[in-house]
């Protein structure tokens, strides 16, 4: 949940952006949006009499107003990825040896990055990947990226 308060036409606003991840499940969804962030809903409109827009927002649709709020600095970690071995299954843990990020985004203040399997197949040549080793840092320029 991001929780985002602004000014408009002189009065205070709200919104609660419920951001789902690609392996959240459908229940642990629900949960989440209707419970949590109701009960968020609620509490900021008790303390500020205004009700705040929630807005759903799914991984790799984020919209540009929600990229803004961290002004270029999304890193989506997994929390696991499929085919690694137990110990580094969780692969933003200090154990695990290696871990790629695909690197997007339109300009610098709406750039992310996304965990994903550190191995050849996950690469493509549209796309920017960095490669985390327990000793060094890899820039991989894919040939029709725009750099």
């Amino acid at each position: 949940l991001v929780q985002c308060a602004y000014r408009c036409d002189g009065l205070d606003r709200h919104i609660i952006y419920f951001w789902q991840g690609w392996v959240c499940s459908r229940v642990e969804s629900l949960v989440w949006q209707y419970d949590v962030s109701a009960l968020m809903a609620k509490q900021i409109e008790r303390q500020t009499g205004c009700k705040p827009l929630q807005v759903r927002v799914q991984q790799g649709k984020e919209p540009g107003h929600f990229l803004d709020l961290f002004n270029g600095g999304v890193i989506i970690h997994a929390s696991s990825l499929p085919g690694a071995p137990p110990e580094e299954q969780r692969c933003n843990s200090a154990v695990a040896s290696e871990r790629l990020y695909s690197i997007a985004g339109t300009c610098p203040g709406r750039a992310y990055s996304v965990q994903v399997e550190a191995k050849a197949g996950s690469l493509n040549s549209n796309t920017c990947f960095l490669l985390f080793t327990r000793s060094t840092l890899f820039l991989w320029l894919g040939h029709w990226t725009d750099v």
